[in-house]
């Protein structure tokens, strides 16, 4: 029989490098509550669904089915369709909401054949201390300590700034999850201008006083979290 382990990249609250092992012939995946409908496998982030993915394991096959998320599931890069199954292999990269969490699915015969000595390195690399601790479900963050309060548009940029710190996070993906309830079948993205994005910009670095400034903004393309 197969030892399958889910090693979380990145995932909040888990740290880099936390291994699940998979027991049960069923796990879902999702987003914290304070009820009894709580995942199986449980991310903070407000951009992942409450019942986002589900793995069903049998046979020493996993198979992954995405329930309808809002913000969608990858793997190895291929998106995978609401409700279809598909078929984990040893190795596999998982990615929810565009990168809000990924997750590495590894099988083998034994622990050691499991887990990928370069990938757990990887993953465990450890960044300085952030300034900046976000709550989603309160929308607020703690600044130094600091409690600072977000409208629900304010909390949706800065947790996905977060989640992508010190990489470029363009335009049209900020547009996609802070604006997602103006999607509409008939447009790709949501009918956002340049104006509306600097306004929500300007209020969030206002409010994150000295350190709003660690955005930054990249002319006609996007902006960065820098938390180096």
């Amino acid at each position: 029989m197969l030892v399958t382990w889910i090693v979380v990249e990145k995932g909040a609250p888990h740290e880099s490098a936390t291994l699940i092992k998979l027991k049960e012939k069923e796990f879902i995946l999702g987003r914290s509550s304070n009820d009894d409908s709580s995942p199986d496998i449980s991310f903070s982030s407000l951009f992942i669904s409450r019942r986002h993915c589900r793995i069903r394991y049998s046979n020493d096959q996993a198979l992954l089915f995405d329930l309808g998320s809002r913000h969608g599931t990858t793997v190895n890069g291929k998106v995978v369709s609401p409700k279809v199954p598909y078929l984990l292999q040893h190795g596999d990269t998982i990615i929810l909401a565009k990168g809000i969490v990924i997750l590495r699915f590894s099988q083998g015969a034994n622990y050691d054949e499991t887990i990928d000595f370069n990938t757990i390195q990887t993953a465990s690399l450890k960044s300085t201390p952030s300034p900046i601790i976000i709550n989603t479900e309160k929308h607020e963050c703690l600044i130094y300590g600091k409690k600072i309060s977000l409208t629900h548009k304010e909390c949706c940029c800065l947790n996905l700034l977060y989640e992508n710190a010190n990489k470029l996070v363009t335009f049209d993906q900020l547009k996609l999850i802070v604006w997602a309830e103006r999607i509409t079948p008939e447009t790709a993205l949501p009918d956002v201008g340049t104006d509306e994005i600097n306004v929500l910009l300007y209020r969030l670095r206002k409010k994150l006083n000295t350190q709003g400034s660690l955005i930054k903004n990249i002319r006609g393309r996007g902006c960065i979290l820098e938390l180096l």
